[in-house]
């Protein structure tokens, strides 16, 4: 089965709903090849489940943002998903803290991850609040998204993000379908 990335250079553009090579056909998203969610599994050849990288016109293999903070997709829930990480020292802010910013890009990533794999569309974040509860401790982080209502061009979901000693910060997010 032909992914659409054989040819894959840097001038793939947006046409649509689908992405095609200058030279290429468009590839849609149902044509979206499976692909590891992170880094270490990439290179171990394991595959977790289908993501929305290809429809950047990036080859499966690209390293996405939620790659760059270690986040890595842990499960597909009925109605959202969960995501974990380990805090790293590149994490911390000058008090020590893990930074409002990585546990931000950890809440978006598993409510677009949740929306996505659910529904099966492209989306985007049109709109996210976060309340921060608490100063994240201990090893890991851990999100979980929930689809609160999905309608035909806008989804509102919600994600709690937890440490080893409980939650430390909830968001509600409203997605747009592209």
């Amino acid at each position: 089965m032909a992914t659409g990335f054989e040819d894959w250079t840097p001038d793939r553009r947006c046409q649509g709903l689908g992405w095609k090579s200058l030279e290429g056909p468009p590839v849609g998203i149902d044509e979206i090849p499976l692909r590891p969610q992170s880094t270490s599994e990439r290179r171990a050849g394991r595959h977790l489940g289908e993501s929305h990288t290809g429809q950047w016109g990036l080859p499966p293999e690209a390293p996405t943002f939620q790659d760059s903070i270690g986040a890595e997709f842990v499960e597909l829930h009925d109605d959202g998903a969960t995501m974990r990480m380990e805090i790293r020292d590149d994490h911390l802010d000058a008090e020590g803290a893990v930074h409002q910013a990585v546990i931000f890009t950890l809440a978006d990533s598993v409510l677009g991850q949740g929306i996505f794999r659910l529904l099966r569309k492209p989306c985007t974040t049109a709109e996210i609040k976060i309340n921060y509860l608490r100063p994240a401790t201990g090893r890991f982080l851990t999100a979980h998204s929930r689809i609160v209502r999905a309608g035909a061009r806008l989804v509102v979901a919600r994600a709690e993000v937890h440490d080893g000693e409980g939650q430390i910060a909830e968001a509600l997010s409203t997605f747009a379908i592209l």
